[in-house]
């Protein structure tokens, strides 16, 4: 605001308190999820057998909103049979535990996260979702930090994909560390988002879960 800055474009804020922070210019959050599940369903659904059973995830509590606005979108899209759960992670001095709200027993899980940095967050959900009967587990982050080990932390793990949008440029040795990885661009939603501002257009229908 300082500099003259009288709008701000972001992408899947961590936190919708940021824009709180800016006094005098509107911020528009963006949401990467309408892109993301068009992937899922062109890209990802298309692989399962008729009628199998979807479990969207929120790897903890902070993020059952986006985990159900997920939902909701596939649902828009035709989906059926999809429901929703959540990871509760607590962390001790000699012990990390996760406790699970909702059903995945013998479903395809979908964990839905803003961003991933080490890594470790959705390993461990990933890890939990399996031994108590999930049949196959991806993820959707919208911001790909991965930072120190992540890329090598995701190869080793039982996770089948993990789809990031292009909102951080990945490293081309990124491709020698995981062969899961795949993006998804923003520069669809951020140029309808341009336009929409420059003719006095409404960017709300490309707002994420907080819209209402």
């Amino acid at each position: 605001e300082a500099a003259g800055v009288d709008r701000v474009l972001a992408v899947d804020l961590h936190s919708a308190q940021i824009q709180g922070q800016f006094q005098h210019c509107p911020v528009d959050n963006l949401s990467m999820f309408e892109d993301f599940s068009e992937y899922f369903v062109e890209n990802v659904l298309a692989k399962f057998e008729d009628k199998e059973e979807i479990a969207v995830v929120s790897p903890d509590a902070d993020g059952t909103a986006r985990a159900k606005f997920f939902v909701g979108l596939l649902q828009d899209k035709g989906v059926e049979n999809v429901s929703l759960a959540i990871t509760i992670r607590q962390v001790t001095e000699n012990n990390i535990s996760v406790n699970l709200i909702g059903d995945i027993l013998g479903k395809h899980c979908v964990i839905v996260d803003d961003i991933i940095d080490t890594g470790g967050r959705v390993c461990t959900a990933s890890e939990t979702l399996l031994e108590l009967g999930a049949k196959s587990v991806g993820v959707f982050a919208v911001h790909g930090v991965f930072s120190g080990k992540a890329l090598l932390k995701i190869e080793a793990s039982d996770i089948e994909y993990v789809i990031v949008s292009d909102s951080i440029p990945i490293e081309e040795r990124a491709g020698k560390k995981t062969k899961k990885l795949r993006q998804v661009s923003c520069a669809a939603l951020i140029s309808e988002a341009i336009a929409s501002t420059l003719t006095g257009s409404t960017v709300e229908h490309l707002y994420g879960f907080g819209r209402e």
